[in-house]
Order: structure tokens, then C-alpha cells, then sequence
């Protein structure tokens, strides 16, 4: 597979971290609050959701923007539950009209 790294920035300027898949175009599920984080846990994939807090009305789910470093980089919109660390909405960019390139909020960096 083509991992490369992803983040999220939330409204407020927060950024957290998922790992990206290439060769699906799919975010991982699970967010990092450091770079160090996603790579210590690196191809330890989570496929599936698993928000505690969805499905009851707690959820704490906010909009956000997303990038990933793949392709050249890419970017779109998305949601995530900042409580559980996880993505709710945004996991498939191309579902999500996604841009080409990379924001100027990048935290990756210029290339």
C-alpha cells in the first residue's frame, strides 16, 4: 500500500494527524494529536468507527478540513469526534469534493 500521512485541522486551529491510504484514497479512522504519535503507530490500521459517544447523542462531532500528503497532496471536508480521536465523515476525499494540493494551514510543511 501507498501510506502517506494526513491531518485534520478543526475550527478553532487544533490539528491531529491520520494515516492515509493511497491505494484505496481512504482515511484511517483514528487521530493522532502529534505527528510522533502517527508514526509510532504506524500500519496499525483501524478500519472500522468506533466513536463511544455515536449513536447516543453525545457524539462531539465538528466540522473540520482535512489534507493528505498523497499524490501531491489533496484536501477536503470532514467531520471527526475530537473526544474519541476519530473521523465521522471526509474518510473517501473523492466522495467529499476534494481539491488538489495542499492548504496553506499544511503542518507538514512545504515541499
Amino acid at each position: 500500500m501507498s501510506n502517506t500521512g494526513g491531518a485534520v485541522r478543526f475550527g478553532d486551529g487544533a490539528i491531529m494527524y491520520f494515516e492515509y491510504q493511497g491505494s484505496s484514497d481512504t482515511a484511517e479512522y483514528h487521530l493522532y494529536p502529534t505527528v510522533d504519535e502517527l508514526h509510532a503507530n504506524w500500519r496499525h490500521h483501524v478500519w472500522t468507527p468506533n466513536c463511544k459517544y455515536a449513536g447516543n447523542g453525545a457524539c462531539a462531532e465538528e466540522p473540520i478540513e482535512m489534507l493528505a500528503l498523497y499524490g501531491g497532496g489533496t484536501h477536503w471536508k470532514g467531520s471527526a469526534c475530537r473526544k474519541c480521536r476519530q473521523l465521522i465523515e471526509g474518510i473517501v476525499p473523492a466522495d467529499c469534493d476534494e481539491q488538489d494540493g495542499l492548504p496553506d494551514w499544511n503542518p507538514f510543511g512545504k515541499d
